[in-house]
C-alpha cells in the first residue's frame, strides 16, 4: 500500500512539473518591438529632414501633416486585412470574389485619395520640388533600411540608413 502511494505521488509530481515546463502563449509584441519601432521612426525623421532640407519652421508644419497621413494609412491597412488567416488561401464563389475585388479596389482608391490629399497639404509647406520627392523618399528609406539590416546581420554594424 505504501509503495502504491509513493508511486502515485511520484507520478503526480512528474505530471505537474511537465505541465509547468510547457511554454505559454506569447504575451504581447516581441521584446524590444516598441523600442525598435521608435528607433526606425527617429531614423526616418532624420532621413526625411535631411533629404528634404527642412528648416525647423518647415519641420514644425510638415511632421503633423505626415503623421496624420501615416495614422490614416495604418488604419486603412488594418481595416483591409479583415479576418484573413495567415497561410490560408481563401476560397470564393463568383459572387464573393466579385465582392472582394470591389472591396480591394475601393481600398486602393481610398489610399490614392488620402495620398493625393497629403501631397496637396504638404505642397504649401515644402513647395512643388520637395513635395515631388516625397514619393521617392519612402521607397529610398525602406531600401536603405533593408540594406542596413542585411549588413548588420552579416556583421557589418552601422547606425542606420545612409543620409
Amino acid at each position: 500500500m505504501k509503495r502504491n502511494t509513493w508511486i502515485l505521488m511520484l507520478i503526480a509530481l512528474l505530471t505537474t512539473s511537465v505541465v509547468y515546463a510547457q511554454p505559454g502563449p506569447p504575451q504581447g509584441p516581441p521584446p524590444g518591438g516598441e523600442k525598435r519601432k521608435e528607433k526606425v521612426e527617429a531614423l526616418k525623421r532624420s532621413y526625411y529632414s535631411e533629404k528634404l532640407e527642412l528648416t525647423p519652421a518647415e519641420a514644425e508644419k510638415f511632421w503633423p501633416i505626415y503623421n496624420e497621413f501615416k495614422k490614416k494609412e495604418d488604419a486603412l491597412r488594418k481595416a483591409g486585412k479583415g479576418d484573413k488567416r495567415k497561410g490560408e488561401e481563401p476560397k470564393f464563389n463568383e459572387k464573393e470574389a466579385l465582392a472582394e475585388i470591389d472591396r480591394v479596389a475601393q481600398q486602393k482608391k481610398t489610399h490614392i485619395d488620402m495620398e493625393t490629399q497629403f501631397l496637396k497639404d504638404a505642397m504649401p509647406v515644402l513647395g512643388p520640388d520637395r513635395t515631388m520627392k516625397l514619393g521617392k523618399l519612402d521607397h529610398e528609406f525602406q531600401r536603405e533600411l533593408v540594406q542596413h539590416m542585411k549588413e548588420r546581420k552579416e556583421g557589418g554594424g552601422g547606425k542606420g540608413p545612409k543620409k
